[in-house]
């Protein structure tokens, strides 16, 4: 009894290289009893048969391999399986193996832009120990072999990269078990027989100094050995340069035209037998043009629109957007202000008084391709205004009115200079609105306002022509000064008032004045620092001077003023009302000390001031209307006599006074 013995594993065919033999590589059985008489191989050209049997002599068991000579591999596939025979004079036979083919490598010339390869695998299904996947090689120039491709596939279309060239291929397929399948070697002279493809333009951009960049992928075609630019001028395209080399990819127009216009520019592939591709004529720049509103404070940017050409083989190229970028110092930095699908767009509150530079970046919808236009710089300027206004000074002028003097810039016109006036320096209203009259100094009186209740706040805010707020001056803030009577002391009075706002030069001091009776000459009662608002003022020297005292502050302005000047600015009239006193002597002797009689007055009005003496017998003596004439008794006896004194408190009421006076002899 025999054990069976199986079938070699049929592994590998390799077409040998200018003969066209087929080697045969398997991996023998394993025969534990020694019974293995012969291996038997079968060929056929045809893959179902028939097969005819090529030896049944091949041992010993330990054979791997085999060379079919006289094969049809150079024309077709051949097919070949094994079987093994053993026992008694090899009277048993196994099973076959699997049936194995030979790689066929075919070319197919009928694509005039490749040559289509094809090839086939020794089994389908693929045996195990197969390698996934097969070697392309290719034999250019001849004698110098190289891979082209490791692919799953069977199939591969390779371009022709030259004119005309003598090209051989061969596929090999390895085995884990350490051999390798390997196809006849095919090929021939070819000629690369199609135009190039039309170059895909993935960008065309202005560079920031104005040139003009073109970009482009590399062609698929191997066969692309320079590129013609051409410019468009007119209503032609003009070739201006030959670039060497596939893998050539941009161009750069030198020159500022794309500042001034949307600039053309194309490309051309050329291969090895000098003939030329399709050309994109749509890479034209963007070019961006820009209008600046110098009134309303905005820019119009403008651009034409980008298109990308579709060229098959390749994805759409679509614009997805538009972003505009901005920069307000000459160009150095950028930040992107809007993103949109428009070719307009309006740039709000741009700053004036800029150096202001726009460019357009488009971005197609993959996100894979971009360009830029050109860049617009310009000058945000404005139209003329004053270059300064100042308040010189608010000041109060009488009881219910304030004058404020305006200074301001007179080489510039203004469409109108807005005086507002605050009463908590917070919340202004409009007080009068002034035109150009190319003074320099312009004076308003604000009235009727009241002075001696609190003070008030002004500015002036400055239009151009075209209505926009351009300048605001300083606030000035008037003086408030209020007096409050010594509740303890009649001839104390103390004086408080608000400091003064609005100097350039700042307070320097403020002076305190002093009027009474409204005839006499205002009085300079204190001067005190800039930090000091208060003052009290001892008035029994002038008690006998009138009924009414008033009293106002003036702030002056210190050096420094940033426009040369010296300013001052006076209080409201701060009015004291003192009740009348007059103290009446009782007796007085002509021939003595006391030789004349006259009444005291403190705080009465003197013009309307009488007195009158009566005898007994109502006979009047001595009349006076002033407070400083005396009664001396002349031609009067001693005796007993009535006085009558008229006269108007500080409140301009009628007063009298009566009583009797002794004259002593």
């Amino acid at each position: 009894m025999f054990s069976q013995v199986n079938a070699p594993a049929l592994r590998c065919l390799e077409v040998i290289n200018g003969t066209g033999d087929v080697k045969l590589t398997w991996v023998p059985p394993s025969d534990p009893n020694g019974s293995f008489f012969a291996y038997e191989i079968y060929f056929s050209a045809l893959p179902l048969g028939p097969f005819a049997q090529l030896t049944n002599t091949l041992s010993p068991i330990n054979t791997f391999s085999f060379v079919h000579t006289n094969t049809v591999s150079t024309t077709q596939s051949g097919y070949y399986f094994m079987r093994t025979r053993y026992g008694l004079n090899g009277s048993l036979s196994s099973n076959p193996s699997d049936t194995l083919r030979t790689i066929f490598l075919n070319i197919n010339t009928s694509t005039p832009d490749a040559l289509k390869i094809t090839f086939n695998d020794v089994h389908r299904p693929k045996l195990t120990s197969s390698a996934t996947t097969f070697t392309l090689s290719r034999e250019y120039p001849l004698g110098t072999w190289n891979v082209l491709s490791v692919t799953p596939l069977d199939i591969y279309n390779d371009t022709i990269a030259v004119c005309k060239a003598n090209i051989n291929y061969k596929v090999t397929l390895s085995d884990n078990s350490g051999c390798s399948s390997l196809s006849n070697i095919n090929g021939g002279s070819y000629s690369d027989r199609h135009d190039p493809y039309e170059p895909v333009v993935d960008s065309i951009s202005v560079l920031p100094n104005g040139n003009t960049v073109l970009a482009w992928k590399i062609p698929k075609d191997e066969d692309v050995i320079k590129y013609e630019i051409q410019q468009r001028e007119g209503s032609i395209n003009v070739p201006i340069a030959l670039l060497n080399g596939r893998t050539t990819t941009s161009y750069i127009l030198s020159g500022d035209t794309a500042n001034r216009r949307s600039v053309g520019v194309f490309v051309k592939a050329i291969d090895s037998c000098s003939r030329g591709s399709l050309v994109d004529y749509s890479s034209f720049t963007m070019h961006a043009k820009t209008y600046y509103d110098y009134c309303a404070f905005q820019t119009a940017i403008r651009w034409n629109n980008y298109r990308w050409k579709t060229i098959n083989g390749f994805p759409t190229a679509e614009v997805l957007e538009y972003r505009i970028y901005f920069s307000n110092d000459s160009g150095q930095t950028f930040k992107r202000v809007a993103v949109t699908t428009d070719t307009l767009f309006i740039h709000r509150n741009v700053n004036p008084g800029k150096p202001l530079c726009y460019f357009v970046r488009v971005i197609n919808k993959r996100q894979t391709m971009t360009a830029s236009s050109n860049r617009v710089y310009f000058y945000s300027g404005q139209v003329p205004a004053p270059n300064f206004v100042y308040i010189r000074t608010a000041t109060i002028n009488k009881k219910v009115s304030a004058q404020i003097q305006i200074y301001i810039d007179p080489t510039k016109p203004f469409n109108e200079m807005d005086l507002q006036r605050s009463k908590d320096g917070l919340t202004f209203a409009s007080l009068k609105k002034i035109t150009f009259s190319g003074l320099s100094v312009y004076t308003v009186d604000d009235e009727p306002i009241e002075t001696e209740k609190q003070n008030y706040y002004y500015r002036v805010l400055v239009k151009d022509s075209c209505g926009n707020l351009r300048l605001q001056s300083n606030t000035a803030r008037t003086i408030l000064l209020r007096v409050v009577q010594d509740k303890e002391n009649l001839f104390l009075q103390h004086l408080n008032w608000t400091d003064y706002l609005g100097f350039s030069g700042r307070v320097a001091n403020y002076k305190v004045y002093r009027v009474v009776q409204d005839v006499n000459e205002v009085e300079l009662i204190a001067t005190t620092d800039s930090a000091t608002t208060v003052f009290t003022d001892d008035i029994e020297e002038a008690a006998s001077l009138g009924a009414r005292i008033d009293y106002v502050v003036e702030a002056h302005e210190g050096s420094g003023n940033t426009y040369g000047l010296k300013e001052l600015s006076k209080s409201n009239l701060a009015a004291v009302y003192i009740e009348g006193r007059i103290f009446v002597p009782n007796a007085f002797a002509p021939d003595g000390k006391n030789s004349t009689w006259k009444p005291v007055t403190h705080f009465i009005d003197k013009k309307d001031y009488n007195v009158k003496v009566f005898n007994r017998w109502g006979q009047k003596v001595f009349e006076t209307f002033g407070d400083e004439e005396a009664w001396d008794g002349v031609n009067c006896i001693s005796d007993a006599y009535v006085y009558l004194i008229s006269y108007k408190n500080s409140r301009g009421e009628y007063q009298q006074v009566t009583g009797s006076v002794v004259l002593i002899r």
